[in-house]
């Protein structure tokens, strides 16, 4: 009972101000994968995984093979995130942001749809795929169906560390 009115009634919030997205224009965008091509195939795979799906840079290297459809539909699902590496490169995982429970899936997250990936993109992901496969069996081993599709490990049991990714694109 100390104040008679409340203060927050003639309270004015502020006015929000959002940066707008400039996203590059399709001939810089070609540029930069020709140059990722050039420096490291598979930062040109990754990048050209960001570029279609608009997923955060976690979300990319959380992506594991089972997570894409790369036959029928050529389609991707973002249902973790890495959110923090740890020494060992294997990062924090924890569910994405876009997750949603399914009641015809008991207790099981998945992401809220499929992704569609550009025919380049889905031919670029089917050769680091082959590619993959072929390291894994130099090892002596067959590449899990749930290996990381960012991995240094032949067996893609470990993905990228977040921050060489960066280093990677600067």
């Amino acid at each position: 009972g100390w104040i008679s009115k409340n203060p927050a009634v003639r309270a004015n919030p502020g006015q929000i101000i959002e940066d707008e997205i400039d996203p590059p224009d399709e001939p810089d965008v070609i540029r930069l994968l020709a140059e990722a091509e050039r420096h490291d195939p598979r930062l040109a795979d990754y990048l050209a995984v960001a570029i279609d799906s608009g997923a955060r840079r976690g979300a990319v290297h959380a992506l594991r093979w089972s997570y894409l459809d790369l036959e029928e539909r050529g389609t991707a699902r973002f249902p973790r995130v890495i959110v923090k590496a740890k020494g060992d490169g294997r990062g924090t995982r924890q569910p994405s942001k876009t997750l949603v429970e399914r009641p015809a899936s008991k207790n099981k997250r998945t992401s809220r749809r499929p992704i569609a990936l550009s025919p380049y993109t889905v031919a670029r992901l089917q050769a680091h795929h082959l590619r993959m496969k072929e390291r894994a069996l130099a090892a002596g081993a067959q590449l899990p169906d749930d290996a990381y599709v960012f991995s240094d490990d032949p067996l893609g049991a470990v993905p990228w560390h977040p921050d060489s990714t960066s280093r990677k694109f600067r």
